[in-house]
């Protein structure tokens, strides 16, 4: 089974409904973040970099697991805070994406399309769905 948790940071509640317009897309599960086999970080650019509740939680709970990154932005800040999270981690991740909030309120192509590819890249266990469910990633 290929397992996804998604964990979002949201100030002003589009990074956390780009999140849960994702999770459907990947079928949701309630499940322990440690048995997850892809963790998708989504977070909002803040002042062009990466939002400080998901930095910290980041820093202080390192993840060994496959991951994906998710930014939401008023116009900029992708790169930097992409960049920020690779730092992070170590490695690449296995997708990334970055919307605007005109891109968000023009329709969801991207996020179809970034769901896809996550879908493609994790690995099929015998007899069991693509699972996802949203989750916060906040201090």
């Amino acid at each position: 089974m290929r397992k996804t948790l998604i964990a979002p940071h949201s100030r002003s509640g589009n990074t956390r409904r780009m999140a849960q317009q994702l999770a459907p897309a990947l079928r949701p599960l309630k499940k322990n973040p440690a048995a997850y086999d892809l963790v998708v970080i989504v977070t909002p650019a803040s002042f062009w970099s990466l939002s400080s509740p998901v930095r910290s939680r980041l820093e202080r709970h390192p993840l060994r697991h496959s991951v994906a990154f998710f930014c939401t932005m008023g116009g900029s800040g992708a790169p930097r805070v992409l960049a920020a999270m690779r730092a992070l981690f170590g490695r690449d991740p296995q997708a990334a994406l970055a919307l605007t909030d005109r891109e968000i309120d023009a329709g969801h192509g991207k996020l179809d399309a970034f769901a896809h590819r996550l879908q493609r890249r994790l690995p099929r266990r015998p007899g069991r769905a693509l699972n996802a469910r949203p989750a916060h990633a906040t201090g």
